[in-house]
């Protein structure tokens, strides 16, 4: 028997080499590999970072500004964008708020001042009886006024939380326009301006009758205030399309150009002017507009080649299912 042998140390000792360079190897590797991976995060989540600081820095009176941060031409730029876009719309709507907030503060301080200086007046000294009557009359002009506007703004606000829910009920057309104009017709004859009510033939649409009615009472109301003498004022409904269309045109100075969409905002007025004298608050097409939406309508100011302004209110219409034809049996129940 012949046996032979080897020693194992020099494949124990590469067999050790070998592990150890496979563990060093590794761990370098995963430690390269996780530092790597930090710096191309941070890379990724600088831009995110530097947004997140700057909402962080934004408060209410700072919405004019920015996030002006370098981003690639991917997902960032496109989330930079998108928080400026509501970086924008949360400035307008801001500044509506405070705009609304100055403009109905101005509405109802002037009547309270009017009134405090006509009382102030009265009894300064002992006056005659009929004084005091011109003084009560015109505390209750301005009263009339101030709940005129607290109750266009309850409706308005009413429209801004979504529960301005109109009470649906079949109004008979004709008689809405022709009562709209015979309602008119003395305050306009006072002006010395001519309510003319084009009347259609048949009709019905389905809307709240208080709401309908005080839409159609400010645009006639705004026809006739800004009507000359011996002008006319037209009302009309038609039907068409789906819709009904109720117009009330004027012969007036119109809507200037730049007022065209601003018109039907809060508190403005075509004049621009903070007073008054022309009888109305700023307020009537705002909520017209308001009581149009919440019939699922529109109040629209459309063009016309001469004079004046027409103002168009669409309600839906839908169509009515066909009656069965003349002779023919109703089914059975």
């Amino acid at each position: 028997m012949v046996v032979v042998s080897r020693s194992t140390a020099e494949l124990q000792a590469t067999t050790r080499r070998l592990l150890l360079l496979l563990a060093g190897g590794g761990t370098l590797v995963t430690l390269v590999g996780a530092g790597l991976a930090w710096l191309l995060v941070e890379r990724t989540l600088r831009p995110v970072r530097a947004i997140a600081a700057a909402a962080r820095s934004i408060g209410d009176r700072d919405l004019h500004r920015r996030v002006d941060v370098p981003t690639p031409a991917d997902e960032l730029r496109e989330l930079r964008a998108t928080f400026n876009q509501m970086l924008g719309r949360l400035e307008r709507s801001f500044e509506g708020m405070r705009r609304f907030t100055a403009d109905a503060s101005h509405e109802l301080r002037s009547p309270l001042t009017v009134i405090r200086t006509a009382v102030d007046v009265a009894l300064a000294r002992p006056r005659a009886p009929a004084d005091y009557q011109k003084v009560l009359q015109s505390v209750q002009v301005e009263v009339d006024h101030m709940g005129r506007v607290l109750e266009q703004l309850l409706l308005l606000a009413q429209a801004d939380a979504g529960s301005l829910r109109p009470l649906l009920r079949e109004i008979d057309v004709a008689d809405l326009v022709e009562e709209l104009a015979a309602r008119w017709r003395g305050a306009a004859e006072a002006k010395r301006v001519e309510v003319v009510a084009e009347i259609p033939d048949v009709g019905t649409v389905q809307a709240d009758p208080d709401l309908l009615r005080r839409a159609l009472d400010n645009l006639v109301e705004n026809a006739v205030r800004h009507s000359p003498a011996l002008a006319q004022v037209t009302v009309s409904a038609r039907r068409g399309d789906g819709a009904w269309l109720f117009e009330i045109a004027d012969q007036g100075a119109g809507i200037p150009e730049d007022l065209r969409e601003e018109v039907f905002r809060r508190f403005v007025r075509a004049d621009s002017v903070r007073t008054r004298r022309g009888g109305g608050a700023g307020l009537g097409l705002a909520l017209g507009a308001a009581i149009a939406n919440a019939h699922h309508g529109e109040l629209t100011l459309a063009r016309r080649p001469g004079p004046g302004a027409v103002f168009q209110l669409r309600l839906p219409a839908p169509e009515r299912p066909q009656q069965a034809a003349q002779g023919e049996r109703p089914p059975p129940p």
